[in-house]
């Protein structure tokens, strides 16, 4: 688990207008004594809030053999890898190498796939701000929650070149 400045002030906002039991959760989610607790409520019950804070793996086609009765000599698997704005890939794909711990498994990342390491964009910026200034005005009652997405976005490749973007959502 994860934290950076976006999803910490989601979770702080999101606490002020939740129920003091989903508040409690968002206000103790870095509490280091409190922490795995919540993290396996959210694998459980908010899977959403569980996938922003990390880094996550999903198989998604395995390929191998060519008989029921046969055991392959060699398997292929492609694996969905949704990552954190600032996840250092080379950092990650040397872990998976010496969590897999077989000589015989080579990692081979997709370059299409690729798309540039970069920080979620900030939430000081004037810009934001004037976000903030209209979303008050059209619906007072409400407020602003910076969130992101585990789905893919061309945000990521405007955050690289240094330009903060924001997508809206009601």
């Amino acid at each position: 688990m994860r934290l950076n400045d976006t999803t910490r002030e989601y979770f702080q906002r999101l606490a002020s207008i939740s129920a003091p039991e989903e508040a409690y959760r968002y206000t103790h989610i870095s509490d280091p004594g409190k922490t795995a607790v919540i993290q396996r409520y959210f694998a459980e019950h908010e899977l959403a809030h569980y996938s922003v804070l990390r880094t996550s793996i999903a198989p998604t086609m395995i390929h191998g053999g060519f008989r029921n009765n046969v055991i392959p000599s060699e398997a292929e698997a492609m694996l969905d890898i949704r990552v954190l704005p600032d996840e250092d890939m080379t950092r990650f794909y040397a872990q998976m190498r010496r969590i897999i711990d077989d000589p015989a498994i080579d990692i081979v990342p997709n370059a299409e796939a690729q798309r540039p390491a970069s920080p979620p964009s900030r939430l000081d910026t004037d810009l934001f701000r004037a976000l903030e200034h209209a979303q008050k005005r059209m619906w007072p009652a409400a407020i602003t929650l910076p969130a992101m997405v585990t789905g893919a976005t061309d945000l990521a490749q405007l955050r690289a070149k240094g330009v903060q973007a924001y997508g809206l959502d009601r």
